[in-house]
């Protein structure tokens, strides 16, 4: 091996190990498509780094095998000093505060706020300085949060459904607009965007994003579930291929090229673990290459960017894409504005 491509393995390697750190789970396909090398070193590499690097684990599942990263699962360490350990605690909560406006009107959103204070007030007098004006210093800006004000009692029967295991029988107002009565084992409270899912099995699916907004009522069924292992449910491989909360259909590679306007954003913003450059083109224009499901949610993302994108694959979106932007601006040429 050449001293050029030596460094490029040792690059690649390092931006291996830099993902899995970072949370992203691989396989010798994505790390393939992700790092520019074929599957086979792709999978040798992965080996390598899960035989080195305490924390990474290899699960298989059927014949693919993924690569995690799971910090439970590094040697102990010292404990940090009660004033270091103290300070994280302060600073963790303040994150955790920050994202409390996701519970807005609800008692949650105060008892977050006054866990932080309290730890907060333990610091010492030099260490408190730090947090003035804390709610500024740390923000989340998430998007559009639910009204919750007359929902709490009902969000703390979520949260105590999955906390304690227990089936839940709920009224659910689908996007349709028709409702539906459910039995539901809620595994995960999620948030995207701001907005508050339960994450659930039916008899119909083995996991489905439930929009909390949406669950018009809910009673407990009295009998209790057996929680998932790990390799039978896990949220980040859910979400895995999802561009948002969407969990169909299934992914497929997806081609879309941004014209110069979107290209410099492009190189820094990352929309999906999947995303590489594909193609930079000589007007400044690149492709985007992504491993996400073709959902509404990724029709929106490519619509959002307007006449600056345009699909190159698969067909079947690009034709979805092609069709909806025709009838918008068929809508716009005919019918009038109101006055």
């Amino acid at each position: 091996m050449g001293e050029d491509s030596r460094g490029k393995h040792q690059k690649r390697l390092l931006k291996m190990v830099a993902a899995l750190m970072g949370g992203t789970v691989l396989n010798r396909n994505t790390a393939a498509q992700q790092f520019g090398v074929s599957p086979v070193p792709a999978y040798r590499m992965l080996t390598l780094i899960a035989g080195t690097i305490p924390g990474v684990r290899r699960h298989t599942d059927g014949v693919i095998t993924e690569f995690k990263f799971n910090p439970d699962a590094l040697p102990d360490r010292e404990p940090l000093d009660e004033e270091t350990t103290g300070f994280a605690e302060a600073l963790g909560a303040s994150f955790a505060s920050a994202f409390a406006k996701c519970f807005r009107g609800t008692s949650y959103e105060h008892s977050l706020a006054a866990i932080r204070r309290t730890l907060i007030s333990k610091l010492t007098t030099s260490k408190q300085r730090h947090f003035s004006d804390i709610r500024r210093k740390i923000f989340v800006r998430s998007g559009h949060e639910e009204l919750l004000e007359d929902k709490e009692e009902l969000l703390s029967e979520v949260v105590e459904s999955i906390l304690r295991q227990k089936f839940i029988l709920i009224r659910y107002r689908r996007f349709s607009g028709d409702e539906v009565d459910l039995r539901v084992k809620p595994y995960t409270l999620a948030v995207h965007d701001g907005h508050l899912y339960v994450v659930g099995a039916t008899d119909e699916a083995p996991y489905y994003p439930f929009r909390f907004a949406r669950i018009l009522d809910l009673d407990f069924d009295g009998e209790r579930f057996e929680y998932p292992a790990q390799n039978e449910y896990d949220p980040e491989i859910v979400f895995r291929d999802s561009i948002g909360i969407f969990v169909d259909p299934d992914p497929c590679d997806v081609r879309v090229q941004l014209d110069p306007t979107w290209a410099v954003f492009a190189r820094h913003h990352r929309w999906h673990d999947s995303q590489a450059i594909d193609k930079v083109l000589d007007d400044g224009s690149i492709v985007l290459r992504m491993h996400v499901r073709p959902c509404k949610e990724l029709e929106r993302w490519i619509l959002g960017m307007g006449e600056h994108a345009l699909v190159l694959e698969p067909e079947e979106l690009r034709t979805t894409i092609a069709n909806r932007v025709r009838r918008a601006g068929e809508k716009y040429a005919t019918e009038p504005r109101s006055s």
